[in-house]
């Protein structure tokens, strides 16, 4: 996850830490009464199990190609190598 955060650093100079937020804002937010009132709270990642992990980091990625046009490869894609060596 934050290799291709670091990507998207690299490719837009906004920081990866803002791309963390901005995705888990996006993708992990939800609705909940305190006291006798709505609000919206946003969750984490670090205690995601696998399988939410992974759709989180699917979503991520279906993200940035189709909004940013960034690619960012999974560990079993053949150019993740290069990659984790670029963004390491």
């Amino acid at each position: 996850m934050w290799l291709w955060f670091r990507c998207l650093e690299e490719t837009s100079g906004q920081p990866k830490e803002d791309f963390h937020t901005f995705y888990k804002t996006l993708f992990l937010a939800y609705e909940t009464v305190i006291n006798d009132r709505a609000v919206t709270l946003i969750g984490g990642t670090r205690n995601l199990d696998t399988a939410r992990m992974t759709r989180f980091l699917e979503q991520v990625q279906a993200h940035a190609a189709t909004e940013w046009g960034v690619t960012l490869p999974s560990p079993d894609d053949p150019a993740f190598p290069r990659f984790l060596d670029k963004y390491r």
